[in-house]
């Protein structure tokens, strides 16, 4: 076993010690207070009013709200509000009877915890104290409801009523990871548990992109209304047809091999990244290296094993032609050998890049007027024609400004290659060009070609030189090699196979050649350092 799965147990087991431990110092103190106002103004549990952090025992971390009165810290640890006196409202007793409840369960889960601390478990006992887990838990929701319901009595504004509802469903996450620590890892409690808790990050994520629709400015309001129904009816349809697959499920370990190197890595997860595919944080199980899984379907939940396929051919590209700033993935196979995802190498972000090339890109689009002192650098210049010969020869023209990320170290990566080999089979995707645009959105490299052809920028000839050295290593690389990455693609899309890789090896024996023919077209003269050389 390894020492991350072996520490994952270990601080699910102290965190268990801890929180019962937790739980008899708050039955002390809940038996010293005599009236329910004192409980429910002394405790402080509102979502509308809570500090970071305070109470999490039963509600979460959450963020700090709103302060109607500043906290203090009573002399037993505590934080206190002091406020007036007042008759709580029907809500507010509802809250202080569920806590009652909630504590009389705490105090036998309390002891039946200790218990089984201090000697082995029989199985009779073991079922008898996970039925014990699960009526807590379900006192603990009831209370996270009320308390919303008590809160939202005081809410002022629309504001106040999202931010409620996200810490409410922040507190309903909290209280699924907590129970589903319960159990053992790989038991099928503990698997329900964490599917619970997964539904429950789902409905926080759409509550927090409500909030974020209700600040947005009201010139960009009607837009992200509209991609928030859209987002809405994709994951409407999703629910009922995306399959889940065990590469999907918590505390999953997959075997895989990248570069030659081989990976056991364990699923730590739900990533809500904003992308249309669920995707899953992954942790190497020997070096702690995170990785991110991404299920091969569309937006709508239907499979589609080519965005998997072309992740890899992508990241195998990455390896040949740029392996400074490579993304290593590879696709994940079930048993019937078919494509159900890909696992990908996440790199440390920088956290404000230097450069951010997707408000670049999209800020003044609509009149072609973007900065162009940010791409005159020679570094940066290098980056994009060496990004743009990875995306040509997997014929890629989704590459936008958000595609392009600053890790920690000051380099730039190019992510997100699913968009690849779509259009191998267009005509209007056979010659390079500065304005073919067969998406939505334009690819960066158009904006930065056309400058170059308007004259608002010069390409540095280091920039160039460092391009030709890449097109020297295509060259060199062996036909039938470079052919075998593409063909799990070529016949998983089964559509004129002959054509598709006549169309994808002109791309690597004509790469020079239209490498200078596109750039002189831009410019009269402008070509590669060794196209003399290679005629």
């Amino acid at each position: 076993m390894s020492d991350l799965f072996v520490e994952k147990k270990k601080e699910e087991k102290e965190f268990l010690h801890q929180q019962t431990q937790k739980w008899g110092n708050e039955n002390l103190l809940f038996k010293q207070t005599e009236k329910i106002e004192q409980v429910y103004e002394n405790r402080h549990y509102s979502f509308l009013q809570r500090n970071e952090n305070k109470m999490d025992w039963c509600y979460g971390t959450g963020s700090e709200l709103r302060k109607e009165a500043e906290p203090a810290v009573a002399p037993d640890g505590w934080e206190v509000v002091a406020q007036q006196k007042r008759e709580l409202t029907k809500a507010e007793k509802n809250v202080v009877q569920q806590e009652q409840k909630l504590f009389e369960k705490q105090k036998k889960l309390t002891a039946m915890r200790l218990n089984g601390f201090a000697q082995q478990e029989n199985h009779k006992e073991t079922k008898k104290r996970e039925k014990e887990e699960e009526n807590y838990l379900n006192e603990k929701l009831k209370l996270i409801d009320l308390q919303a319901e008590a809160d939202l009595e005081k809410a002022r504004n629309t504001r106040d009523k999202l931010v409620i509802d996200i810490n409410k469903k922040q507190a309903k996450v909290d209280a699924w990871t907590d129970y589903a620590k319960v159990f053992e890892i790989g038991s099928e409690k503990r698997k329900s548990a964490l599917k619970s808790k997964e539904s429950a990050q789902l409905d926080l994520y759409w509550a927090k992109y409500q909030l974020k629709l209700e600040e947005v400015k009201p010139a960009q309001k009607k837009k992200e209304n509209s991609k928030y129904r859209r987002k809405v009816l994709e994951d409407y349809v999703k629910r009922g047809i995306s399959k889940s697959d065990e590469n999907c499920q918590e505390d999953h370990i997959i075997e895989a091999k990248i570069n030659g190197k081989k990976l056991r890595l364990i699923n730590m997860g739900r990533a809500f990244l904003g992308g249309t595919k669920p995707t899953y944080y992954y942790k190497d199980m020997d070096s702690g290296k995170q990785y991110l899984y991404k299920k091969a379907e569309n937006c709508c939940g239907i499979s589609k094993p080519q965005g998997a396929i072309v992740t890899e051919i992508g990241a195998k590209l990455q390896h040949i032609v740029d392996p400074e700033h490579e993304i290593p993935a590879v696709g994940i196979k079930n048993a019937k050998g078919e494509y159900i995802g890909s696992i990908q190498e996440i790199v440390d972000l920088k956290e404000k890049p230097d450069i951010d090339f997707q408000e670049w890109q999209f800020t003044n689009a609509q009149n072609d007027s973007q900065d162009p002192e940010i791409i005159k650098k020679p570094e940066i210049q290098k980056q994009l024609l060496i990004f743009h010969c990875v995306d040509w020869l997997l014929c890629n023209f989704d590459t936008k400004g958000e595609h392009l990320l600053q890790c920690k170290n000051g380099e730039y990566v190019s992510i997100d290659k699913e968009g690849g080999m779509n259009k191998i089979l267009k005509d209007g995707s056979q010659a390079m060009s500065c304005t073919y645009k067969p998406h939505n959105h334009e690819p960066i490299y158009n904006v930065f070609f056309r400058m170059f052809r308007d004259r608002k920028i010069d390409i540095d000839p280091g920039a160039l030189k460092a391009l030709d050295e890449r097109v020297n290593v295509i060259e060199a690389y062996s036909e039938d090699e470079y052919m075998q990455m593409f063909e799990p693609y070529i016949r998983q899309r089964n559509k004129k196979p002959e054509v598709m890789r006549a169309n994808i090896l002109r791309r690597k024996r004509n790469l020079r050649a239209e490498y200078n023919r596109f750039l002189s077209s831009l410019r009269e003269g402008t070509t590669l350092p060794d196209s003399v050389r290679a005629v």
